[in-house]
């Protein structure tokens, strides 16, 4: 099988597997978000100043997705079943100004996968008006087909239905700065990045009732909150979680088996510097988003590649 050479990279030509780190030249990029397309083989990168999404193809091309969007983008997910990209919305700059006359944004928008065409721009803070900030954050969706939307700054999760119609799904004190999330059976797993009495726990919300909302018990203390986070297909959680000064990051796996009343680690592996969040290529092989925020000017970005048993 013909090798390509990507940066300092190698991956294979069929684009089914990527072998060690992705290194990629995408100037001012500063990505926040990555998503790995099974069908193709791509890998999908968000931009937090560039308002748009790159794709890093099997042959080692770095292509525009979409320049389509009318706000710069942190998350990133896929949904096959619709053929959709999904991309969080949001302005980081006024989030984090506080100004008391700018708030930020939290906008879902909806691509096609296959064409990158914007199809649609929804405003997510009607439904939860007069927050002193709000960042759209992370993205999943259920097997019915809902989108779920975590905003950082506003502590809340927003749904949106197949037509597009948006509720508050949660938002409560079980909840603080809402970051990763992902569906695991029945719930809505939420990484909450404020701890409760110096322990980091993670929020579970029933997808069938979403006042049923408890905090999910953890015991190991290399669990500092997840940034990114995803599901395997044996509903174990993988997630990008920090030391404690923030330099570096760990990726960790974890399993409950009370429904998620609980969780205990069963692996963990240190990244070579900080992350932010994670794609799988297949269960095991994971690639970690490596991130500056001293300098999102910067002209290499790398997909730190992660084996994680």
């Amino acid at each position: 099988m013909k090798l390509i050479k990507l940066g300092l990279a190698t991956i294979l030509a069929s684009g089914a597997l990527y072998a060690k780190d992705v290194v990629l030249e995408a100037a001012g990029q500063f990505p926040e978000g990555v998503e790995y397309n099974v069908n193709t083989g791509e890998f999908f990168l968000s931009s937090l100043t560039k308002k748009g999404i790159i794709k890093i193809s099997k042959d080692g091309k770095v292509e525009q997705f979409s320049s389509e969007a009318p706000l710069s983008i942190a998350g990133i997910h896929i949904d096959y079943d619709k053929n959709k990209m999904y991309a969080a919305g949001l302005n980081r700059k006024e989030a984090f100004d506080k100004d008391p006359n700018t708030h930020g944004n939290a906008n879902l928008f909806i691509y096609d996968l296959s064409s990158g065409k914007l199809e649609s721009n929804i405003d997510l803070t009607t439904v939860n008006p007069n927050q002193a900030a709000y960042f759209a954050n992370d993205i999943t969706n259920d097997k019915d087909g809902n989108v779920y939307v975590s905003d950082f700054k506003a502590g809340a999760v927003y749904k949106i239905d197949n037509n597009n119609k948006v509720s508050l799904f949660y938002k409560g004190e079980k909840l603080g700065l809402a970051n990763g999330l992902e569906v695991v059976g029945k719930n809505l797993i939420v990484s909450d990045v404020v701890p409760r009495d110096g322990k980091w726990e993670l929020v579970k919300i029933s997808l069938d009732n979403p006042k049923e909302v408890s905090r999910v018990v953890l015991k190991d203390d290399i669990y500092r909150g997840f940034d990114g986070m995803l599901v395997n297909s044996d509903g174990t959680i993988v997630g990008v979680t920090h030391n404690k000064e923030k330099s570096a990051s760990f990726l960790i796996k974890l399993e409950s088996k009370d429904d998620w009343k609980s969780a205990e680690v069963l692996s963990t592996k240190a990244s070579n510097t900080r992350l932010t969040t994670v794609a799988r290529v297949k269960d095991g092989d994971y690639y970690g988003l490596q991130q500056n925020f001293k300098n999102p000017k910067q002209v290499k970005w790398v997909l730190e590649n992660i084996q994680l048993p």
